[in-house]
């Protein structure tokens, strides 16, 4: 088989979890590029101690963990995944995001980041959708109200004054007994996750915490 990102030759590794976990398609190079994140921040998960964002956020932040750094490799296939129109490489995240969440949060329904309809008209498909895909149950319970720049190439201050008013609950969708967490793509600022989390918490929904692919990290010292 072919690696999703170069195209290069894969030869999985013949051990057990090679059998009972799937393991998104990489060669050994792209594989290195994709950099795992210590957990530092017990909110966020930012790499150092609890970071100033969530302790100003108080009991309202919300708890965040990420696959991988924001990385120019990451970068690079995010880029791809995102305006290029190269849906299959959601699988370089699926698997591993769902497990992260399993293994963070327990058995909570997964509940992708919407986009609106005009931008996920515009791109072919919502990213957070497929990066959720390998969550075994994925519901849609919010919508994208207002149609915005993109976040990527906003300040923190726009990011949240766009993003204040950018979510309603979905029609129909009612709270269950189980909790939830949303799932995103990249993990900026925050201002997204906290703002969807504020709609399903008003709506009466648990929020047990969110889910990134990667995260950006802040330069440290």
């Amino acid at each position: 088989m072919s690696c999703l990102v170069c195209g290069n030759r894969v030869v999985p590794p013949a051990d057990w979890v090679t059998v009972f976990q799937k393991r998104p398609r990489l060669c050994a190079s792209c594989t290195s590029g994709l950099e795992r994140l210590p957990v530092g921040c017990d909110v966020c998960g930012h790499p150092g101690e609890r970071c100033p964002d969530c302790a100003a956020r108080g009991e309202e932040a919300v708890r965040q963990r990420s696959l991988y750094a924001y990385s120019d490799a990451v970068q690079e296939v995010m880029a791809r995944f995102k305006y290029r129109g190269d849906a299959v490489l959601a699988e370089v995240f699926a698997a591993n995001l769902a497990l992260l969440s399993r293994r963070t949060f327990g058995a909570a329904v997964a509940v992708p980041v919407p986009l609106h309809p005009d931008r996920e008209w515009e791109r072919g498909f919502n990213q957070a959708a497929l990066v959720a895909a390998a969550f075994p149950d994925v519901q849609k319970l919010l919508v994208r109200t207002t149609f915005s720049e993109k976040q990527s190439k906003s300040s923190r201050e726009g990011r949240e004054e766009n993003l204040a008013l950018a979510f309603a609950k979905a029609p129909g969708a009612e709270p269950g007994r189980r909790p939830v967490v949303l799932v995103d793509d990249i993990y900026t600022s925050g201002a997204t996750i906290q703002a969807a989390a504020a709609v399903l918490r008003e709506a009466g929904f648990r929020v047990a915490g969110a889910v990134t692919a990667a995260r950006a990290v802040r330069k440290m010292g």
